[in-house]
């Protein structure tokens, strides 16, 4: 893998932002477990574009990369990393009901809102069935890519279908039965892909 030149900086600072890229962030400061060392760039981008740019220049430039999202269940070595690290919990949230009636609402959420930002929100909007998701660490896209459960309800129970960038730089939907729900997996780990929203049936 390729070292960070002055060269990939400038091009990822015109991409995300200035305020958005950070040199030798300490990751202690990203993850629940409070430990780790520096990554030579954290990069907290704030819209499916600055992502989709992000993404397209580091793997053009062959740099090792890892996406971030609340921290929840990842350990960092106090050597740090070497790469780009993706963090998407810091600016990449929020969430759209896109219809409701009958008992019945469809909302998508993006990837890097936190599962309790998204059970808040259901509680403040009158909407169940995320319930069992309020307690697990972690955010939407996290959740998704695992299949997070608790209680015997899992992620597969509610999830209609999501929005994922594809390691070719396409942005693609994928249906309930195309994300291949699994104890603990999903198509996301299989085709190596970023989760950029999911959409949940509610009531």
């Amino acid at each position: 893998m390729k070292t960070i030149t002055e060269e990939l900086l400038l091009k990822l600072i015109k991409a995300a932002g200035a305020p958005h890229v950070k040199q030798k962030e300490p990751m202690k400061l990203h993850t629940t477990m409070e430990v780790g060392g520096p990554a030579a760039l954290f990069i907290t981008p704030s819209s499916v574009e600055e992502i989709i740019a992000v993404m397209k220049i580091i793997r053009e430039e062959g740099v090792m990369y890892d996406i971030l999202g609340k921290g929840s269940n990842v350990i960092c070595k106090d050597r740090g990393y070497q790469g780009v690290i993706i963090g998407l919990s810091d600016f990449f949230k929020g969430y759209q009901i896109q219809q409701r009636g009958n008992g019945y609402a469809m909302v998508s959420v993006k990837a890097g809102t936190s599962n309790q930002q998204f059970s808040d929100a259901c509680i403040s909007q009158g909407l169940s069935g995320f319930e069992f998701a309020s307690g697990i660490p972690g955010t939407i896209g996290g959740g998704l890519r695992m299949n997070a459960g608790a209680y015997g309800s899992e992620f597969k129970d509610i999830v209609t279908s999501a929005v994922l960038l594809l390691p070719d730089g396409s942005v693609r939907s994928f249906s309930h039965d195309e994300l291949a729900f699994r104890y603990r997996e999903t198509v996301v780990m299989d085709l190596h892909a970023v989760v950029l929203s999911v959409a949940f049936g509610l009531e």
